[in-house]
């Protein structure tokens, strides 16, 4: 059965207020942003949320967003597959001052004229949980760290002189 795409754009309030859940994918390279830091755009993000509201009367979306994507090594340059998973609990407010009152295990969403645009959201939750620098595990990349350098090498190296005078000022 093939996965439904969700929709770039929903109305997060009359989504709490029927408690809904919506599964479902967002194609990678309809992210453009997230697609600049990929070996390859191919790919989907697989996409769970839940929208409702808590006891205290704040409105929220929670879920998780999954993706296998190719990543460039820098390590070795080549490509291969990372694992992303994020997952997020969402205040949704509409004003930078309803913000402030949100409890503090929601970070806070401005939803602007009832519309979130959910792809936007997911597409920032992807580019925040990107490795720094993304590598192989070293057990699977073609480079061994730490490179090893031959001992002809290290005594050619111009630099092994101030190594000795330095040995040499310590004592």
């Amino acid at each position: 059965m093939p996965k439904q795409q969700l929709a770039d754009i929903v109305n997060p309030f009359r989504l709490a207020e029927n408690r809904a859940e919506m599964q479902g994918v967002f194609l990678a390279k309809n992210m453009p942003r997230f697609a600049e830091s990929l070996a390859s755009p191919d790919g989907e993000i697989a996409v769970d949320i839940a929208f409702g509201r808590d006891e205290q009367g704040d409105t929220f979306m929670k879920g998780t967003c999954k993706a296998n994507v190719q990543l460039h090594c820098q390590r070795c340059m080549e490509p291969y597959i990372c694992e992303i998973i994020s997952r997020f609990k969402f205040g949704l407010v509409v004003s930078e001052e309803k913000a402030d009152n949100l409890a503090k295990s929601y970070d806070p969403l401005v939803v602007i004229d009832d519309e979130l645009f959910l792809k936007d959201v997911i597409e920032d939750e992807l580019i925040i949980h990107l490795p720094i620098v993304p590598m192989h595990s070293e057990d699977k990349c073609k480079v061994r760290l730490p490179i090893e350098t031959s001992e002809q090498e290290s005594n050619n190296n111009p630099f092994k002189v101030i190594e000795i005078l330095k040995s040499k000022s310590i004592k």
